[in-house]
């Protein structure tokens, strides 16, 4: 299930952590797709697609569509299918294009033990890259992911954290 987590910033001098969204099984190419993790990697794939950078990557246009070349169409449905599948591993390439130390491997896997790279790979985690990218597009909504309009109704009680106040 989709869950609020927090991850160790060690490589930004001044910064100790960060307050993210995470999935709780992988998501995308051999992955588990449990339908609360896919909900969230969609939300937040559709929302980075919309930054400059993203908003148009050739391979995911939607030919002889009367949206062609947009995201707009796509249905958040919590079901993995090619479609997604094309925008994730576009996604995965454009963030390698742009430097971003990124594994291309089709997958959005949940952060381990707090840490910002993966073991293995020694790259940013892919649900990173999505939270920040849609930090970017909606710095307002971040905080509070759930209560955002467009958010689906089946990620809201997970993601709907509240803090104790002192």
């Amino acid at each position: 299930m989709a869950h609020l987590d927090i991850v160790k910033v060690t490589n930004v001098p001044g910064t100790k952590n960060l307050i993210f969204y995470n999935v709780d099984l992988a998501v995308g190419k051999n992955g588990s797709n449990k339908t609360e993790d896919v909900l969230l990697v969609q939300y937040l794939l559709k929302e980075c697609l919309k930054l400059p950078a993203f908003s148009y990557i050739p391979g995911t246009s939607m030919a002889g569509t009367a949206q062609e070349g947009t995201i707009e169409n796509l249905i958040i449905s919590g079901v993995w299918d090619g479609r997604w599948q094309l925008y994730l591993d576009n996604f995965q390439n454009q963030l390698k294009r742009n430097h971003r130390n990124t594994l291309v491997d089709g997958r959005v896997d949940p952060v381990l033990n707090h840490l910002t790279l993966g073991s293995i790979s020694h790259t940013q985690y892919t649900i990173l890259s999505l939270n920040v990218g849609y930090g970017q597009r909606r710095p307002n909504e971040l905080p509070k992911l759930a209560s955002a309009g467009d958010c689906p109704a089946a990620l809201r009680e997970s993601l709907n954290v509240r803090f104790p106040v002192f």
